[in-house]
């Protein structure tokens, strides 16, 4: 088996999903920034106050369902500069 770390996620674009491809394994990935996890990741799991909010694929994801993710707080984006 594999191991590698990846720092430093948001400086180096998206190279986390080319080790995924590269090395065929499944990637964990704790994300708060919506738009890279909808851009990037192939399912993503969204969870609110301890409770899975929504577990499928990125594709599928509704704006109904971010919003229960976040209970009408803002959305984290790569825009906001975090």
């Amino acid at each position: 088996m594999k191991y590698f770390e990846i720092l430093g996620i948001t400086d180096r674009g998206n190279q986390w999903g080319l080790k995924n491809k590269e090395y065929n394994i499944s990637i964990l990935l704790n994300i708060h920034h919506v738009d890279l996890a909808l851009k990037y990741c192939d399912r993503v799991i969204g969870v609110r106050a301890g409770e899975i909010v929504f577990d499928g694929p990125a594709s599928t994801i509704t704006q109904e369902q971010i919003d229960a993710v976040y209970n009408g707080t803002k959305v984290p984006t790569m825009g906001d500069g975090e």
